[in-house]
């Protein structure tokens, strides 16, 4: 039977695919509004019972009534500014718009999510693998010279002062996304580090300098002892020219520590899981996918003298975000 004239026919697939695609559109959509809108409702309980509170306590004494008033305030705006930049991601997110990741609105959103306050601390496990790694870091009266590659910001710094090195510790941070430098230096002032570009004009009173570059291939060769990686080759573009430009940067006998999460096994279920997902997570996460095989990248990219992996998993991941944590050494001649 011939089709009516201006009717267009679609594959069973297709219709499925929009189906799908149209499903996950939505019920994200309705996961950021009730996330938004309970916030919203905790925030206005907060001031209420801030209110309540500080009426009580005002007449036996009024400072510590305005005190608390506006220490609940605080939190409250912190509450409705959580919930604005969520929300602006996730609606920014859905556009799946091709380049979108490399436009100034997009990193400018992604900057505001990453500046949120978060306490990272490494485990012990995590402490005893930087110990290990550090401990390969040939000795410098000068002190080390370390790489931060995709330091966002500034998370990974504790990171850094964590493996104990000896001071001055000197950071060159790397992070193409410029709208996180301001937070990246207000974390790194935090924790005691010095402005580069100031360091010479300031008594070295803390624990080492910060400089701030956009990209690896500004760092001349041989000039780094250690650089850390975490949880950043998932994104880039080449991950085995990435590892190849670390290789580049570090002194002989200088060590290259690493934190990623990477596909499943080879033929199980949750790798098949992993690539299904890789386009909704390329999308909202900032072009991760979850399914690279970083430690065979990293093992045959460049001739290192020896290499330590450890695989492991977050009791939280349901298998589909195995981990694995270990260093590299470049050869001494």
């Amino acid at each position: 039977m011939p089709r009516p004239r201006g009717t267009s026919r679609i594959s069973g697939p297709v219709k499925l695919a929009a189906i799908v695609l149209c499903c996950v559109v939505f019920v994200w959509l309705g996961c950021f509004c009730a996330s938004v809108a309970l916030s919203f409702i905790a925030a206005h309980k907060l001031r209420i019972r801030t209110r309540c509170t500080a009426t009580c306590i005002r007449a036996a004494s009024p400072r510590d009534a305005a005190t608390a008033e506006d220490s609940v305030q605080d939190i409250a705006s912190d509450v409705f500014g959580v919930s604005r930049r969520a929300l602006a991601l996730g609606f920014f997110g859905l556009c799946f718009l091709p380049g979108g990741h490399s436009t100034d609105v997009y990193k400018w959103l992604v900057a505001q999510v990453e500046g949120l306050p978060r306490d990272i601390r490494p485990t012990r496990d995590d402490f005893q693998a930087l110990k290990n790694a550090a401990a390969e870091v040939p000795s410098d009266a000068a002190g080390v010279h370390v790489l931060d590659l995709g330091a966002g910001a500034g998370g990974d710094l504790k990171y850094i002062t964590y493996a104990r090195f000896n001071q001055p510790i000197h950071v060159t941070a790397i992070e193409p996304n410029v709208f996180t430098w301001k937070a990246l230096r207000e974390t790194a002032d935090t924790l005691g580090f010095i402005e580069d570009s100031a360091a010479e004009s300031e008594n070295m009173n803390g624990i080492g300098t910060l400089r701030c570059l956009k990209d690896i291939g500004e760092v001349a060769p041989n000039t780094v002892s250690f650089v850390l990686v975490k949880e950043s080759l998932c994104s880039v573009d080449n991950p085995a020219k990435v590892v190849q430009e670390v290789f580049r940067v570090l002194r002989p006998g200088g060590v290259f520590y690493f934190v990623e999460h990477v596909a499943a096994e080879r033929g199980s279920l949750f790798l098949q899981i992993q690539s299904l997902l890789r386009p909704l997570q390329q999308g909202f996460s900032n072009g991760c996918d979850p399914a690279r095989t970083t430690e065979e990248t990293i093992r045959q990219s460049c001739p290192w003298a020896s290499v330590q992996v450890e695989r492991y998993s977050l009791p939280y991941d349901l298998h589909l975000a195995p981990h694995i944590r270990g260093f590299a050494v470049k050869p001494t001649s």
